[in-house]
Order: C-alpha cells, then sequence, then structure tokens
C-alpha cells in the first residue's frame, strides 16, 4: 500500500492539522503573542547576516521568507515552528515505516507529537524547530544510503546535513555518530566516494561561520566555549551539579511519563 494513501498516514496528517489550529486558536484567543527570543530571531531576519552572535543564519533567513508572505505578525513567526513540526512529524512516520508497521508507525508518531521537546518546538520558533527536522532527516537519509547506497541519496544527506547545522551547530553532532555507526557496522562504505562527497557537502556549512567570525573575533567561538565550560571564569556550579541538571533537563524534556519507555529499552 501506498505510505501516503495509506489510513494510519492521513491519521497523522489529521492529529497534525488538529494540533496546529489548536495552537493557533491559543494564540489567536489568549492575548499571549511571541517571546523575547523569538522577537530575537525575527529582528535577524531584517538584517540578514552570514552568522551571528549565538546562533548560525538560517533561524533568520526563515523568519524572512515567512514574514515575506505574511507580513511582520506573529503569525508569520509561528508559521515557521508549525511547518517544522508537521514536517518533521511526517518524516518521522516515513522513518518508523522502515522498521515498523503502519499501526506502529502512527503510534510512535503520536507518541512524538505528545512529547514535550517537540510540542515546545511547535509552539515556539527557535533554533530547535529546525534542528529537530534536519535530525530527523539526517537519520532518514542515513537509513536510505545503508540500504540503497546510491550517489543521489549521499548528496541528500549532504545537503541535509548543510542545512541542518546551519539551522543549528550543534546538528554537526550527527557526523560523528554517523560515521562511528558506519565503521562498525559497514567499515567497507568508506572504500566509495559517496561518503566523502557527502562530508565535502555538509562542511561547506562552516564557512560563513568561520567568515563572520574573523570579522568578529570568534565571538561565537567565545560565546559557545563559555556555555559549555570550557572557557570564562572558573566560577559556576560544579562538573557533578552540571551534569546532573543535564540530566534532570532531559529527563523533564521526555516527561516522565516516558521513563518506564526509555527503561525498558
Amino acid at each position: 500500500m501506498d505510505q501516503k494513501s495509506s489510513p494510519y498516514f492521513r491519521l497523522l496528517l489529521l492529529a497534525i492539522i488538529g494540533s496546529a489550529l489548536l495552537k493557533i486558536a491559543f494564540f489567536a484567543f489568549s492575548g499571549l503573542s511571541i517571546f523575547t527570543e523569538e522577537a530575537q530571531y525575527w529582528l535577524w531576519s531584517k538584517h540578514l547576516d552570514w552568522n551571528y552572535y549565538s546562533k548560525p543564519l538560517l533561524i533568520a533567513v526563515y523568519n524572512a521568507i515567512s514574514s515575506a508572505l505574511f507580513g511582520d505578525t506573529w503569525w508569520a513567526i509561528k508559521a515557521n515552528a508549525l511547518f517544522f513540526h508537521a514536517a518533521t512529524l511526517i518524516v518521522f512516520y516515513r522513518l518508523t515505516l522502515r522498521f515498523l508497521n503502519p499501526k506502529q508507525a502512527l503510534i510512535a508518531s503520536l507518541l512524538l507529537l505528545c512529547s514535550p521537546f517537540l510540542h515546545i518546538a511547535s509552539l515556539f520558533h527557535t533554533t530547535d524547530s529546525s534542528l529537530y527536522f534536519f535530525w530527523t532527516l539526517g537519520l532518514y537519509l542515513s537509513v536510505k544510503t545503508i540500504e540503497q547506497p546510491a550517489l543521489k541519496h549521499w548528496i541528500a544527506l549532504g545537503i541535509c546535513l548543510l542545512l541542518g547545522i546551519l539551522s543549528k551547530n550543534i546538528m554537526v553532532l550527527l557526523l560523528p555518530t554517523w560515521a562511528l555507526f558506519m565503521t562498525l557496522q559497514s567499515p567497507s562504505t568508506w572504500k566509495k566516494a559517496g561518503p566523502y562527497l557527502m562530508l565535502g557537502i555538509s562542511l561547506l556549512s562552516l564557512i560563513p561561520v568561520l567568515y563572520w567570525n574573523l570579522q568578529n573575533d570568534f565571538v561565537t567561538f567565545r560565546h559557545v566555549g563559555t556555555l559549555g565550560g570550557v572557557a570564562g571564569t572558573s566560577t559556576g556550579p560544579s562538573l557533578p551539579a552540571r551534569l546532573g541538571e543535564y540530566i534532570g533537563g532531559q529527563l523533564g524534556f521526555f516527561s516522565p511519563f516516558y521513563l518506564p519507555l526509555l527503561c525498558s529499552c
């Protein structure tokens, strides 16, 4: 059965549309609008540049495109979050179909729809909104390169990584994760041209970041280093305290209701 005509896929689309309508209604009638971080990214869209103090360039580009379509409104900003939310769920459904039957894929996708971390990214347009999409798409395309190592799949994965890194820098961590997996599971992959073409395309994302930082005293690198605890002052919470804070934050994102499922895995 064609995946797009599957009743399970149609149910997923209905759930996505229903969720989006509820969120639009909430902002339309609650009197709430964008919050400070969204306003900052919108302001960047009025001053497009190769990079910014704390984030790469695409968050501003997304806002520039949506503002050109819908005007300078709260809806123009929220539309980005809703778009990436829907796209993430659709790609996730396609990804899970590689391992599960359509009913199980629908259940998995609905669980993701209810996850707090994705729910937040669909309400507020931050760099996480697009990161989740490109990370999920990267996993899907990685599976495609394993199943069908055609050159077009390697190119698609490279473009996905390029756009993902320019959406949020942490996307670069998918590269070593992918490389380790391929080395352990299929070391012969490195004898082909595809992986190197993919790496070359993805690393083009470093050009605008380095270009902008060369002109601005590498402020992004120093900012990220300070946040990561590898630069700046030595005062502040200890390493165990920071580690505990990180683990607690991750559990909060996943929701305590999912802990039994995580432990069972």
